[in-house]
Formats: structure tokens, C-alpha cells, sequence
């Protein structure tokens, strides 16, 4: 923020300044309750933005506790471990 590091950010009034997390995703997404598992383009319409990874999970579970339906977990992984590193076979 320029060369002056208290300087404050001035934010439009048209930002909703919300008491809590809950607040925060019921604005968000007001409609959270209504969405089911099979409503994909409902949730990327609108994103909250976070600089931590802890925040981010934090966020995501309460807003995963609001949709209705079954829980399905998807697992991912973003690196092999050694012993996948020689095996390049693919399998269907």
C-alpha cells in the first residue's frame, strides 16, 4: 500500500461487512441450504477469497455442512510416492 505502511484500504459501500463465518457464506451463497449434490454451477457463480489454506478449510467445511444430500469424499493427490515413480502403466 504505497510507502506508507498504515495506510488503511478503504473498502466500497457496497461491500457487506459480515459479524461471523456464517454470515459471511449466508451472503455468499443464500441459498446454500437449497443446493444439492447434483447443482454444479450454483457454487461457481460466487468465490471467498482467503490467503490461508487453514481459513480456506475452515470455510469449506461449514459451508459443506449447509448442502443437502449425501457426503462424497474425492480423494486427490499432488505428487507419487517412490513407489509409483517407475510404474507409467495405465489401466482402465
Amino acid at each position: 500500500i504505497g510507502s506508507n505502511p498504515k495506510e488503511a484500504i478503504e473498502l466500497p459501500a457496497t461491500f457487506h461487512k459480515c459479524v461471523n463465518l456464517d454470515e459471511l457464506i449466508c451472503s455468499v451463497y443464500p441459498n446454500l441450504k437449497e443446493v444439492t449434490t447434483t447443482s454444479t454451477t450454483y457454487l461457481t457463480k460466487c468465490t471467498i477469497l482467503s490467503a490461508r489454506n487453514e481459513d480456506v478449510n475452515i470455510i469449506n467445511i461449514q459451508a459443506m455442512a449447509k448442502i443437502q444430500g449425501q457426503k462424497i469424499i474425492y480423494l486427490a493427490a499432488d505428487k507419487l510416492s517412490e513407489a509409483d515413480v517407475g510404474d507409467h502403466t495405465i489401466t482402465n
